[in-house]
């Protein structure tokens, strides 16, 4: 009731003033890798005290947080956080608009694991800049790269693509295409804003954004993003390993 009465005052308050903002404490809720809504028991990780578990174990008590990281000696979970939402509200003469959304803040967990399978460390990650860098230094002896189906990655949403070739970056806009080489490519930096709402754009926790930076102007400019699951981004790691500038960037 007292809730309900600051809010009503509040939004009273708002009218009055012409336009407000503001933000409120709300029931926790978590939803898994792929967007779908999760319950706290699925977040229970007091099983990994155990030395003995298993890379199995981890796949089927975690499969709700699973992004799908293709490395055997690594598991990376990724679910979406809230427990604190916006609103706004603006008053026009005859009406007025307003909108009232949740915050959502992406968290990681990486396990990894012996040749054997077994567990050696694990470590929760809520800062992604971290996290692209723990995932760029964990593949020391990754699978192997098949260049003959090249990773096609579609780029921030703006109907367009980029395939990963042995030749460069081949980038499709506005009905051309455009080949970058791949030792221009000399920073990787995370895009930010769209992880730390990940359930915003029609994202899911599984889709992150990031961008290649290159060392000169190019047809589409210095910079290109693009946004996939992280699956892919497996794949583009390996080729930025293999194909990018040696001295390049990893932020």
């Amino acid at each position: 009731m007292r809730r309900r009465l600051s809010l009503t005052l509040t939004l009273a308050l708002c009218a009055f003033l012409i336009s407000c903002v503001g933000a409120a404490r709300l029931p926790a809720r978590d939803r898994g890798a792929w967007g779908a809504p999760i319950k706290k028991a699925d977040l229970d990780l007091g099983f990994l005290e155990s030395s003995s578990v298993s890379r199995g174990d981890v796949i089927a008590r975690l499969s709700h947080i699973d992004s799908g990281w293709p490395d055997p000696k690594l598991f990376w979970g990724r679910w979406a956080e809230s427990k604190w939402g916006y609103w706004w509200f603006v008053a026009a003469q005859g009406g007025g608009a307003g909108d009232a959304k949740r915050i959502w803040h992406a968290k990681n967990l990486l396990i990894t694991f012996d040749d054997n399978g077994v567990i050696q460390s694990k470590q929760l990650i809520v800062n992604d800049r971290d996290l692209w860098r723990q995932l760029h230094n964990a593949i020391v002896h990754p699978p192997p790269l098949d260049s003959s189906e090249p990773e096609v990655i579609t780029l921030d949403g703006k109907a367009r693509s980029m395939t990963l070739t042995p030749m460069g970056l081949e980038i499709v806009a506005k009905k051309r295409r455009f080949l970058i080489a791949p030792d221009k490519i000399v920073r990787f930096s995370h895009a930010g804003s769209r992880n730390t709402y990940p359930m915003a754009y029609g994202a899911t926790p599984n889709t992150t954004c990031h961008t290649l930076h290159f060392s000169e102007k190019t047809a589409v400019g210095k910079k290109v993003t693009f946004c996939d699951s992280n699956q892919h981004l497996f794949g583009v790691f390996q080729y930025l390993d293999r194909n990018a500038s040696k001295t390049m960037q990893w932020e």
